[in-house]
């Protein structure tokens, strides 16, 4: 089954799962055309026995099963090429489109209970750079022998401890404690700091929307903060908070209108509403399940692929609520976010986490080589995720 499409389900799906459809097996025909004979009865090679299923009942037990039957009809694997009796392109199409629209598209997403879920180091460092326009660096002195840490936010933040899924980013039920909060409260600072500063006209000009003068006019100062909520937010600033803010900006000009920006920038900055992931609901979530909304969804694809916020392109998409209801909206915005150089976060964070690669630094003492020893197993995975290749080629 292309990547693209395994994307779309996992994250599509806020619960459980339910199928409804005709408990007529379409494809029962071609199971006993080219399948049975290896794989029935008494004969079941590879552990794989299509004889007992006769009904769409049957066959919804067996959801692992149809994704290995797409993966092995794509890749021309079965039947295989010494079968006497081999299927026309055309049947395996239908059954195909069988497992695309007819299983997998019958499933009726449930609405589940997702726990809004702290940014992770590596997802606060790239958010921050997304928003902002620049990287938060230390200067260091570099040589050949040294490996050190650019990164600011690394540098500053704790390592994420593996949440209950044993990933990183699982982070629900980490809490903020003093000392986070209070590095928190440093970056955002600096954050704004170099925002301001003389070098970063142009990504304060960026911010804004316009060409800037010597001064920030008011009317400037009202869309960096616009543009900014929501960016930041990842989805539209409540109205009520925005005329708070704005009526805090009336009258000001020069530095008091910087000081104020900086203030209302840095208390967006240490909300929930930014360093959580997820819809943030007062009520209790056992209790007011909900589906999935775009913005949402947005945000779940663009942290899967990329470890970081909803680009511009995609928020537009998720603003006209095409990602829920088009199914070719949602395929194209997943291809052009894996050519992305982003969707080098997905392979990272794949090699690091399941791969172990991550151990490559703490083992070896030799950094010259170090540098490739980590990057070209992560080359290799960024090109098995991106060319859509099929997972046994990290064993094969």
């Amino acid at each position: 089954m292309p990547f693209r499409i395994l994307i779309a389900i996992v994250l599509s799906f806020a619960g459980a799962m339910t199928v409804q459809a005709s408990d007529v097996l379409e494809i029962r025909p071609f199971l006993e055309a080219h399948c049975l004979k290896c794989h029935g009865g008494d004969e079941t090679k590879g552990d794989v026995d299509f004889s007992e299923i006769k009904t769409m009942t049957e066959a919804d037990r067996h959801p692992d099963l149809w994704e290995t039957v797409a993966i092995v009809l794509e890749e021309g694997e079965m039947p295989p090429k010494k079968a006497t009796s081999r299927p026309s392109d055309a049947e395996k199409q239908a059954v195909l489109n069988w497992i695309e629209n007819d299983f997998f598209g019958e499933i009726e997403s449930m609405p589940g209970v997702f726990k809004p879920r702290r940014l992770s180091g590596p997802e606060y460092r790239n958010t921050m750079r997304s928003l902002f326009g620049f990287d938060l660096e230390v200067s260091i002195a570099e040589a050949e022998q040294t490996v050190a840490e650019k990164s600011l936010v690394l540098k500053l933040l704790p390592t994420d401890p593996p949440g209950a899924s044993g990933f990183v980013n699982d982070t629900h039920t980490a809490r903020i404690s003093t000392t986070i909060f209070d590095q928190y409260s440093y970056l955002a600072d600096f954050a704004l700091e170099e925002l301001f500063s003389n070098k970063r006209k142009a990504e304060l000009a960026a911010l804004v929307g316009s060409n800037l003068g010597k001064e920030l006019t008011a009317e400037q100062a009202r869309q960096l903060m616009k543009n900014f909520t929501q960016k930041a937010y990842r989805r539209p600033f409540p109205k009520e908070k925005m005329t708070k803010i704005l009526a805090n900006m009336d009258g000001k000009s020069g530095n008091d209108l910087i000081a104020v920006l900086k203030t209302e920038m840095k208390t967006v900055l240490m909300s929930p509403g930014f360093l959580y992931r997820g819809h943030l609901n007062k009520s209790d979530p056992e209790k007011n399940r909900q589906p999935v909304d775009d913005f949402e969804f947005a945000e779940r694809l663009s942290y899967f692929l990329w470890e970081d916020a909803p680009d511009e392109e995609l928020f537009s998409f998720a603003a006209s609520r095409d990602l829920t209801r088009k199914t070719i909206t949602l395929e194209w915005q997943i291809d052009r976010m894996l050519k992305s150089p982003k969707s080098r976060s997905l392979a990272e964070s794949f090699g690091s986490q399941w791969l172990l690669l991550d151990q490559i630094k703490h083992d070896r003492k030799d950094p010259p080589n170090l540098h490739a020893l980590q990057t070209q197993p992560l080359d290799f995975l960024h090109y098995l995720f991106t060319k859509d290749r099929p997972v046994m080629e990290l064993i094969d």
